[in-house]
């Protein structure tokens, strides 16, 4: 989902660089809240790719359908990467407006479940320079984090795939069931 900072930022690119309208009007807030509603399901790094093949090759002010247009071409060639590419916005979202870097101190296994983290998402951080590190920086910083996530998170989701299908080889193990004592509460 298109994070509001980030639809602001790019609208504001877009009304710099081209012009409002036909009829010289500048978007108003009825229509740029309208707009964010028709494009909030993109993330945000297609959102932002959208926009600057919209200030490329666009001499108006785009509406909905100009970006969606572009953004499903953007997702077309990048192929397989689009799933990385929604990881990212979500993972970037949670780290940057969501995590609390005291509670993380305190109780790493809680904040994370609170916030909706996985161990997919800690092992990445870790190979990003951790959670405090990424909350640190700007967010033009965080812009170039972006590729590394996505090489970190397919290494990491492809070992996690093969994994996965090897467990899914190995033979079920007959589950022990523990004997209950005497004194558990389950007195007959």
């Amino acid at each position: 989902m298109l994070a509001p900072d980030i639809f602001r930022r790019e609208t504001a690119r877009l009304s710099l660089a081209l012009d409002a309208s036909p009829q010289q009007q500048l978007p108003a807030d009825d229509r740029l809240a309208q707009l964010y509603e028709d494009v909030k399901h993109l993330d945000d790094i297609t959102f932002v790719l959208s926009c600057e093949r919209c200030r490329r090759e666009l001499d108006w002010f785009p509406k909905a359908r100009h970006i969606i247009e572009r953004a499903q071409q953007v997702r077309q060639g990048l192929g397989d990467t689009t799933s990385a590419l929604d990881a990212w916005g979500e993972f970037r979202r949670t780290v940057t407006l969501r995590l609390n870097l005291d509670l993380l101190a305190r109780s790493p296994e809680a904040e994370m479940t609170r916030v909706g983290l996985t161990a997919l998402d800690a092992q990445i951080a870790r190979r990003l320079g951790g959670f405090k590190h990424l909350i640190e920086m700007t967010p033009r910083d965080m812009d170039f984090k972006a590729k590394e996530f996505q090489a970190v998170y397919d290494e990491l989701s492809a070992n996690r795939r093969t994994e996965d299908q090897l467990i899914a080889l190995e033979p079920a193990q007959p589950k022990r069931i523990p004997l209950l004592a005497e004194g558990d509460g389950y007195d007959r």
